[in-house]
């Protein structure tokens, strides 16, 4: 009989205190953070990138497509990472602007064996003054 009160004790507890926490949020406090929510894939169709390891050289291929009508310009801004010693560090930047609705980027440069390889790639679609932006890291290649 003792266990059932203890056990109805803790249940009222819980279910006290989870309907005060409730109670006492403050939906103010999400104003004053001035939060900014924007639509997504608004002038990006998709994205893509890849690494590819060849004879000594990394290939990457970088791909943005947009939308026929909305979109003016794209442009893809590609930084090559080598990690040394556990940590990304960038060895090469490649970027590329194309007056289209879409575009795909080529680059090859020659690394050193031994490491692993990756490219963080920066995706932007221009709509007249706007501007719409994704970030994508590739698969890693040694």
């Amino acid at each position: 009989m003792i266990k059932k009160r203890w056990i109805v004790v803790i249940i009222c507890i819980v279910a006290l205190t989870s309907s005060l926490a409730t109670v006492n949020g403050n939906p103010k406090g999400l104003e004053d953070e001035m939060l900014v929510i924007s639509p997504q894939m608004l002038y990006i169709s998709s994205v893509s990138s890849s690494l590819h390891m060849e004879q000594g050289a990394v290939i990457i291929i970088c791909s943005l497509r947009g939308y026929r009508h909305l979109t003016d310009k794209v442009r893809i801004s590609s930084y090559l990472q080598q990690n040394i010693g556990g940590r990304w560090t960038t060895i090469k930047h490649f970027t590329e602007t194309f007056n289209s609705h879409s575009g795909t980027m080529f680059e090859t440069h020659t690394v050193e064996q031994g490491y692993s390889y990756r490219a963080m790639t920066f995706f932007y679609a221009y709509g007249g003054h706007d501007v719409e932006s994704q970030v994508v890291i590739s698969n890693i290649v040694q």
